[in-house]
This record gives C-alpha cells, structure tokens and sequence, in this order.
C-alpha cells in the first residue's frame, strides 16, 4: 500500500468512526489557541470566530452561554479552563462529559470528549450528539426502576421470591421475608 493510500485509509477509517461527532476542534495548550478541525452546519455559526488566533475560553464561553442548557453550563466550563483539563487527564483519558443544548429549539443531550494528542500539546474537544441514545438508555433504566419497585411491592406478601431461568434452569432467591426455619431450613 502507497503512502497516499494509507494516509486516505486514516482519512476515511476517521471520519467513520467519528461520523456522530457533530463537531471537533482542536486546542494548542500552549497558547490556548482553537483550531476547527470539523464543523456541522449548526456550529458553522461560530466560524467567524476561528479566524485569527481565537482564544479557545472565549469561543467556548460563547457557545455555552449562547447553546448550553442554563442547569449545564457550570459545569461544562470547566472543560474551558485549559490547565485545569491538561491536569485531569494525567489521572482520566479521556475526559468524558454529557450536558444538555439547545440544538433547534430542542434540549438535546450531547457528550463532550477531550483528548490529548501530539504528547500532550494539543487537545482534542469532539461534541457527539447522544440524543436518541441517551433518552432510550433512560426509558430502560425508569422501566427497570418500575419493575423493580412493583416486584419489591408484590414480594413482601409472599415468605420468599424466587427467579427461576428456563433457559438455564439457574433458581436465584429474590427476596426472603421470614426466618430460615419458616422457609424450610431445619439445620438453622
């Protein structure tokens, strides 16, 4: 495989993987400079301001006070704060945050990543739109929680619940409400 070839396979295996990543840019840490790498058409907006040397806090600070979700923006600010980022991802990589925007006129849930890259002299910010994910993760979890409190309800009638797997015929005690003598155990 050709150097040209290989560089174009990179090209196109990134763009593939990166295909939810809405927008993406990149930080030089040591000037704090934002460098767009990839723009949606909502984030086009903000282009104006990439030219020159933009100020990544200052381009950040807008798009949260002008996007973020008011409860969200505290605490994605912190992501602007450069030195604080740099240190945090000596103990985590990647940083991973999930906030709400206003994308539309919709509230939608979207999940900053930042990345180090080039030992550590730039910063990769990628804002992936989780929307569709993110809301049916939460419907399963509150179905979960609405079995879970309905099976606790009706199990405190019986001495004892059990699941039973048909398929791998595993018995599991659910919930055990009297003593081991009233359920059985003659030893106890």
């Amino acid at each position: 495989m050709s150097d040209t070839e290989s560089i174009r396979l990179v090209y196109d295996a990134f763009f593939a993987i990166a295909e939810s990543v809405t927008s993406m840019v990149y930080v030089d840490v040591s000037d704090h400079t934002i460098h767009p790498i990839r723009l949606d058409a909502y984030s086009k907006r903000y282009e104006e301001m990439f030219k020159g040397n933009p100020v990544f806090s200052e381009v950040f600070g807008r798009y949260v006070e002008e996007t973020v979700y008011k409860e969200d923006a505290k605490a994605i600010m912190r992501f602007a704060d450069i030195d604080h980022v740099v240190e945090r991802l000596r103990e985590e990589n990647p940083l991973l945050h999930v906030y709400r925007a206003f994308h539309n006129d919709k509230v939608v849930y979207y999940r900053l990543k930042v990345v180090p890259i080039d030992e550590g002299t730039k910063l990769i910010y990628g804002f992936e739109n989780i929307d569709s994910e993110y809301r049916r993760r939460m419907k399963i979890t509150a179905e979960n929680e609405r079995y879970l409190t309905l099976l606790d309800g009706l199990s405190r009638e019986y001495l004892s619940v059990w699941f039973l797997d048909g398929k791998s015929r595993k018995v599991t005690l659910i919930r055990n409400n009297g003593s081991d003598r009233e359920n059985g155990d003659r030893y106890a």
